[in-house]
């Protein structure tokens, strides 16, 4: 695409159809918060949807299903209950399905810190550190580290801690078992039970839309101004310096596609072919010009006449040696010109010749005079 649009014209078409977009991005929106349900207490309008809602509600990547009047999530192949949505500030708090209520057990998903910053739905924790679990094969004597009573059993001690996962801290053989985001807490050293409560608690994410378009498209979301909610700015690698929704990308990204084939195309294989049709033409134009000029000098040259002198025609006919007949007024003998065309001379001699006759014999030639392309003939001395 680069070969048919300039930069200016890109960007200024790429904001004419963010415009329009944007324009039919509002007021769609407007139509889907006034879509709204619920789930036990919990309101569910846009983004989110539930499964049962219309399919004009909401949007398909934040749709939570609700069971027994509780909303749940399904997030990284992990399942979790939606305590609190705010609209507000763009968060929504989550508790593993395990650990909520407060009991003891493992999570439900191990979720880890790359799993939150790979998923584009959401941009990351609030306030939130993780909750760890592991297994060692000998008792732990630190007290940031706390047994799981209900998992220990023989020989295997299982060990929780809260915003401590440094596995090389820990004494004896210690495998990692599972991590959980939670709420964080300035607690130092919480016991068991203060962990659970912790846990039950859960944790925040704070999600985007625009974040999520703008991946989607390519781009990079940064945070431009921190508030309630935090406003992001999509950032492309290009210079475009714009964000579009995908559809207009999609479609943007379709038409550039097309031209390029099409430009591709006339490059290579129809300018070829453009070019081959010519000089075909021209061939056909030149030689069909020579053919022309060859007919017309073939019809001019018999119009041509030309003058030979008796010393010429006794060499043409290498001294009358080869009689061919009698003819009129005259005898009729063989010859040949220099060119090697074969030619029949007739030499005029009867006694009773006279201009008249001559006329007759030639006549388109008067005697004496210019004939007709201009050439000057006379009446030949008796042999």
């Amino acid at each position: 695409m680069k070969h048919l649009l300039s930069p200016a014209i890109s960007n200024l078409f790429l904001l004419l159809l963010w415009t329009f977009s944007s324009t039919i991005s509002v007021e769609g929106r407007i139509l889907e918060e006034n879509c709204s349900s619920s789930c036990g207490d919990i309101n569910i309008s846009f983004p989110f949807r539930l499964t049962t809602d219309p399919a004009r509600c909401g949007d398909s990547d934040y749709e939570l299903s609700c069971t027994d009047n509780q909303p749940i999530l399904q997030f990284h192949s992990g399942k979790y209950f939606v305590k609190q949505i705010s609209y507000d500030t763009q968060i929504i708090r989550l508790v593993d399905f395990n650990l909520a209520p407060a009991k003891c057990s493992l999570p439900y998903n191990s979720l880890s810190i790359d799993d939150l910053r790979s998923d584009s739905r959401y941009r990351g924790l609030v306030s939130s550190t993780f909750t760890s679990f592991f297994r060692c094969s000998n008792e732990i004597k630190d007290q940031s580290y706390r047994e799981v009573p209900c998992l220990t059993q023989n020989g295997s001690h299982f060990y929780v801690t809260y915003s401590n996962y440094i596995i090389s801290d820990l004494q004896g053989s210690c495998s990692f078992v599972s991590r959980v985001p939670t709420i964080y807490h300035a607690v130092l050293y919480p016991s068991y039970d203060s962990i659970l409560k912790l846990m039950a608690s859960g944790f925040d994410l704070e999600w985007s839309l625009e974040c999520r378009d703008c991946v989607a498209a390519g781009a990079s979301c940064y945070l431009n101004s921190p508030g309630t909610p935090n406003i992001y700015q999509c950032h492309y690698s290009q210079g475009i310096g714009i964000y579009l929704p995908p559809i207009v990308t999609f479609i943007f990204a379709a038409v550039w596609n097309i031209a390029l084939v099409i430009n591709l195309v006339a490059r290579f294989i129809l300018a070829p072919i453009v070019v081959i049709g010519f000089l075909i033409h021209k061939h056909r134009t030149t030689k069909k010009t020579e053919h022309n000029k060859e007919i017309n000098l073939t019809n001019q040259q018999p119009l041509i006449p030309r003058r030979y002198s008796y010393y010429d025609v006794i060499e043409i006919t290498k001294n009358f040696k080869e009689k061919l007949g009698k003819g009129g007024f005259g005898t009729v003998f063989k010859g040949q010109l220099a060119d090697g065309s074969v030619v029949a001379v007739k030499i005029l001699g009867e006694s009773k010749f006279n201009n008249e006759d001559f006329t007759s014999e030639v006549p388109h030639f008067d005697v004496g005079k210019t004939n007709q392309q201009g050439t000057q003939y006379e009446l030949p001395h008796d042999s």
